[in-house]
C-alpha cells in the first residue's frame, strides 16, 4: 500500500509539471502575440518602400487606430506606435495623408526611435504606407 501511494505521489507531480510548463508557454505565446493570431498571419516580410532612403525600424500590418496611436502586428509580436503632429505620413507614391487615411489591414513602414520607458513602444518620426488594402469584392 504504500508503494501506491508513493507511485500516486509521484504521477500527481508529473502531470502538474505538465500544467505549470503548458501555462508558461501559453503565457510566453500571449506576451508574443497577443490573444489573436494576426500576429502570426502577417507571414512574409515585405520589402522596403521605393521611396525610402534606409531601411525602416519597423515594418507591420495595420491592426488599430486609435488617440494617435497605431497597434501594427510585426514579425516580433504586437507593436505600438505613437503618433503625434509632428510625424511625417506618406504613401508608396510620395502623397501627403492624415492619420485618418490609414486603414486596418494596411502594411506600413515606421521610421522612429524607441520610447525610453517601454520597449515595445515605438515614437514615429516618420510613417509610410507600404499598401493599401485591396478592394472588397462585391
Amino acid at each position: 500500500m504504500a508503494q501506491r501511494r508513493w507511485l500516486i505521489w509521484m504521477g500527481a507531480t508529473v502531470l502538474v509539471g505538465m500544467l505549470v510548463c503548458a501555462a508558461f508557454s501559453l503565457g510566453v505565446y500571449v506576451g508574443r502575440y497577443g490573444w489573436s493570431a494576426q500576429g502570426l498571419r502577417y507571414g512574409a516580410q515585405p520589402q522596403a518602400p521605393a521611396g525610402a532612403p534606409d531601411q525602416p525600424d519597423l515594418i507591420g500590418l495595420l491592426r488599430r487606430r486609435a488617440n494617435g496611436t497605431l497597434e501594427l502586428a510585426t514579425r516580433q509580436g504586437p507593436r505600438q506606435v505613437e503618433v503625434n503632429g509632428a510625424t511625417e505620413i506618406r504613401d508608396d507614391l510620395g502623397s501627403n495623408l492624415t492619420l485618418e487615411d490609414l486603414r486596418p489591414g494596411e502594411i506600413l513602414a515606421v521610421f522612429g526611435t524607441l520610447s525610453p520607458g517601454n520597449g515595445r513602444r515605438f515614437l514615429a518620426d516618420r510613417i509610410l504606407r507600404v499598401s493599401a488594402p485591396a478592394p472588397a469584392q462585391p
